[in-house]
Order: structure tokens, then C-alpha cells, then sequence
């Protein structure tokens, strides 16, 4: 099965690609930080705006200036732009990534999409609802919340949805707890739960 991260962190994209070997072109959302209300109009409108240069700028943030959309307020968090051809180049690849996406959502394949977000999923169900009427029937979408207040547990909802949650005082402290919650098997063995998929060998 194929899997895609549509944000709205980094977390799905490094268990994606450290605990399941994925390699190579990722979707567009995968590596950026994405208000979650915006992600149903994206999906539906096959990604149109993300790399239209009338929504491109910078914005500072420590040492880099990272490519910012104005229309949506994704900014890309792994990136650095320093100068035009830095710009052009990353727009360039972010078409690349929007046409990987629009071909993931035809995909006459099952293709699982991971969905994490630090607010539950009562809270954000109509979201949720709206991200399920863009993709086919026969894909699925599992949420997760990292939120402290939600019991740990998972739920099939239907066949297109399953919900989970993930909490860990100890990565929540840590600076790298991005990258804590994507490589744990905590969070690998919620994937292979709601894709049927068999267990990743991963040591955390």
C-alpha cells in the first residue's frame, strides 16, 4: 500500500520514511507545517495554488528564511530560501510533489493517508468529514491526535476512517519530539493497525 502524509506535521513523513523505507518524491504537505482547515480545499482543488508564485514569499524563522504559501499559510519547515534561484528550484520541486499527490488521489490502488494533528478528533470531525468526500472510496485516511487529554486508544470509525491517538510526556519535552512521535513503534504500530500492514522492525 502506498502511503502519503498529508501533514499537518512532519510526524507522518518520518515514520513514512524511517520506520516503512520509503524513498524519493513526497507529498507536498508532507514536510511543512499546514492549518489543518485548509487541507480539504488543497486535496480538492488538486493542489492549484500551492506553487502559484502570486502566494509565494519567505518568512524568517531562526537562521533560515523558509518558503511561506500567503493563500493557505503553509510554510515549509526543512527548507531555506536564500535568494531567487533557491525559490524557482524549490517551486519546482513542490510541482513535482503536487502532481505525486493529484496521481496518488486517481489511484485505482489502495493508498493510505496519515493525518496528524495535536487536537482530537471531536474537535476536528468536520474536517476530517470533508477530507473524506475528496479522496475515493476504496483509500483510507488514518487521524491521530497527540493531544494529552485523549485516552489512548484507536477506532475504526468506517472503512475509509480510523482514529488513534499518541501521547508521551517524554518526547513532548524533548526538542526533537517531531521526530520522536514519526520513528516510535508507538506510532508505526498505529499505521500497521489501521492499514493492515505487517510490523516495520524498528528498535523504539
Amino acid at each position: 500500500m502506498q502511503l502519503i502524509s498529508i501533514g499537518n506535521t512532519c510526524i507522518p513523513q518520518f515514520a513514512i520514511n524511517e520506520s516503512f523505507g520509503a524513498k524519493g518524491i513526497t507529498s507536498p504537505l508532507a514536510w511543512s507545517a499546514t492549518p489543518m482547515k485548509f487541507i480539504p480545499t488543497i486535496l480538492s482543488d488538486k493542489c492549484q495554488s500551492l506553487s502559484d508564485k502570486r502566494y509565494m514569499d519567505t518568512t524568517a524563522h531562526k537562521s533560515r528564511q523558509l518558503p511561506h504559501n500567503t493563500k493557505y499559510n503553509i510554510k515549509w519547515v526543512h527548507e531555506n530560501i536564500n535568494c531567487d534561484e533557491d525559490m524557482n528550484s524549490f517551486i519546482d520541486k513542490l510541482d513535482h510533489q503536487c502532481a505525486y499527490l493529484n496521481k496518488a488521489l486517481l489511484s485505482v490502488d489502495k493508498v493510505g493517508y496519515i493525518l496528524v494533528n495535536y487536537r482530537p478528533y471531536t474537535t476536528v470531525h468536520k474536517i476530517i468529514n470533508d477530507i473524506l468526500e475528496v479522496i475515493p472510496d476504496h483509500h483510507q485516511l488514518l487521524f491521530c491526535s497527540n493531544h494529552p487529554t485523549v485516552q489512548p486508544g484507536s477506532v475504526r470509525v468506517n472503512s475509509k476512517l480510523y482514529t488513534s491517538s499518541m501521547y508521551c510526556s517524554e518526547y513532548e519535552e524533548s526538542p526533537l519530539k517531531v521526530r520522536k512521535y514519526g520513528t516510535s513503534k508507538m506510532f508505526a504500530d498505529i499505521i500497521c493497525d489501521a492499514f493492515g500492514l505487517p510490523d516495520p522492525e524498528i528498535k523504539s
